[in-house]
């Protein structure tokens, strides 16, 4: 029998993306506590003002982090960066739902590249580049068919997909500015070929190298939307679950407690490559995780503490569509959300202010996502683009067709024998 956690407290630390982890613990938590990180040479109100709007949903939103470590049961990191907070919090004795120094499998891409391969799994062809001289004289000889990655920062570089070299050089324009020159030839890139076939993400968590019985997988249309199935472990594509294993001796012996996702690209060759691996709540499709897997509180308790419990299923599908604005990359965004959508729209950044809720702005356009749940996955379709129609906003929007894109390519999975 599970234990009761009705007298414990959870205390979660955030970078404002992932309220929605807090919001689930607390329909089984005493209490818990939200913070996100404000302090700085010179601070500004807006990030201290993230996580107000999870009070309506049993969350306190806290401004000092230290003041409620030694009164949390459980301290919980739903996302990267905090590898030094997670690993001096259990070696004092404190128990703790985190990736810790695992989550350099994510963020730092180099030397995933030997972790992966020593793990036994291919690699894709890769360089890496110094400088945006020798990068623009790499692509103008690699004109497609080429992403380039950076490593660390996150802020700096995301994921480019090179497609033509008129749109190349508008993107490394603008990193460069963004950049300074000061960086620009001193910044490393991660230039890898495209791996023909179709990519798909094993869904959930792990505790120390093991998975729930119960767990999930799905498809992303890069960006805008996901769609997920429930299934027994043993029911799992076997690229993710050849990755999985492949990756299991490494979580164990790093202490990886934390919410994990796969992104494994299969083709004709029949080898799973990882490309980019998760060692936090992903987005998508953690908000849709939260509406398809059950038990996620006691999950995360006893994992925490080295113990595997399993999920239960409440749907056997799941889906999200993006939502975006524009608006919120600079000035505060107040959303209205119709009361059927409350628990199915979920918000990152967000805020109540004079009783309307707000996004604040974080430089950032995606605000959250729609989601929807069913026993069949056209159920889930149809709820997810319902729901992603009750929320209004200056300059929101989102891809009708986005959950299009997914079915695609859980098509072309079946092409190359990816049972759904």
């Amino acid at each position: 029998m599970s234990p009761s956690l009705s007298n414990k407290k959870a205390l979660v630390y955030d970078w404002g993306s992932f309220g929605h982890t807090a919001a689930n613990l607390a329909t089984e938590f005493a209490e818990v506590w939200y913070h996100v990180p404000w302090v700085a040479g010179y601070p500004t109100s807006k990030p201290a003002l993230i996580g107000k709007d999870l009070e309506t949903q049993g969350v306190e939103r806290v401004r000092d982090f230290d003041a409620y470590v030694d009164k949390a049961d459980l301290i919980v990191f739903p996302d990267c960066y905090c590898y030094d907070r997670v690993d001096f919090l259990r070696r004092h004795g404190y128990r703790v739902w985190g990736a810790g120094k695992a989550e350099e499998l994510e963020i730092e891409r180099i030397k995933a590249k030997t972790i992966i391969a020593e793990a036994g799994l291919p690699s894709t062809d890769y360089e890496i580049i110094k400088g945006f001289d020798k990068l623009r004289k790499y692509v103008a000889a690699h004109p497609k068919d080429i992403f380039i990655k950076g490593s660390l920062f996150r802020g700096d570089i995301e994921t480019y997909q090179v497609k033509d070299l008129a749109s190349f050089e508008a993107w490394i324009d603008k990193e460069a500015q963004k950049l300074g020159r000061p960086r620009q030839e001193t910044v490393e890139f991660i230039v890898e070929q495209k791996i023909d076939g179709v990519e798909f993400g094993y869904d959930d968590s792990t505790v120390d190298g093991q998975f729930s019985g119960i767990t999930a997988w799905g498809y992303e249309n890069k960006d805008l939307g996901y769609i997920g199935q429930v299934c027994d472990y043993d029911d799992l594509p076997k690229p993710l679950k050849i990755v999985n294993a492949a990756l299991a001796p490494w979580l164990r012996d790093y202490g990886a407690r934390t919410f994990f996702h796969s992104e494994v690209r299969w083709g004709k060759e029949k080898k799973p490559y990882l490309i980019d691996p998760c060692l936090r709540s992903g987005n998508p499709p953690s908000q849709t995780l939260y509406k398809i897997l059950g038990n996620w509180p006691q999950r995360i308790w006893a994992g925490a503490d080295g113990e595997n419990v399993d999920h239960t299923k409440l749907y056997n599908f799941g889906a999200q569509i993006q939502l975006y604005s524009p608006w919120c990359e600079t000035d505060f965004l107040p959303v209205t959300v119709e009361k059927e959508a409350e628990d199915w729209i979920i918000l990152k950044n967000a805020t109540i202010l004079h009783g309307q809720r707000y996004i604040v702005p974080t430089g950032q356009d995606m605000i959250g996502a729609a989601i929807g749940a069913g026993d069949t996955l056209k159920e889930a379709c149809e709820m997810a683009l319902k729901h992603a129609r009750m929320i209004s906003g200056m300059e929101l929007e989102y891809d009708a067709t986005a959950l299009d894109g997914a079915m695609e390519q859980l098509k072309e999975g079946r092409d190359y024998g990816i049972q759904w």
